[in-house]
């Protein structure tokens, strides 16, 4: 019978009589969390309202219901994300009135395309490439759930 070795955490060094535990530290904070957190001290309505747009965008998951192959949507997808991402470049250099507002609301609408489109991938996969497309979709979700915040909490400039 095989026996699984025993592992034992590791323990920062002590100084000599020093009698007091070691406690590990916690996990460092990394990805939304933080900007989750502080939505949820500064304006809680706001991360509602994001969190049910996310689930409406989720729940229209057309990609994976239709028996349409909407692969003819991928060229127009990566050249309205390019051109995003060139428009928030720009705005952040050149006073836009209201960019904030038209980048929210164009990178909703192409995330919630991008979100119908890696469904549909999903759909016609084969096993190799399932992982890929999970994690595809997880960023598309994630950016919706970001740009709503921006839209409903976002500072008011």
């Amino acid at each position: 019978m095989h026996r699984r070795p025993e592992y034992r955490r590791r323990q920062a060094p002590r100084a000599t009589g020093d009698r007091t535990p070691v406690r590990p530290r916690p996990p460092a904070r990394s990805g939304g969390g933080p900007v989750i957190a502080d939505y949820a001290k500064a304006d809680p309505s706001a991360l509602w309202q994001a969190s049910g747009v996310t689930a409406a965008v989720i729940a229209g998951a057309y990609g994976y219901a239709t028996r349409r192959d909407l692969a003819s949507w991928a060229r127009t997808l990566f050249w309205a994300l390019l051109g995003l991402i060139v428009f928030g470049i720009v705005a952040i250099f050149v006073s836009i009135p209201d960019s904030n507002l038209v980048y929210a609301i164009a990178g909703l609408g192409i995330f919630g395309a991008f979100t119908i489109f890696d469904f549909n991938r999903l759909r016609r996969a084969n096993a190799e490439s399932a992982v890929v497309i999970a994690a595809s979709i997880f960023l598309d979700i994630f950016n919706v759930f970001l740009l709503a915040l921006g839209l409903f909490g976002g500072p008011g400039e």
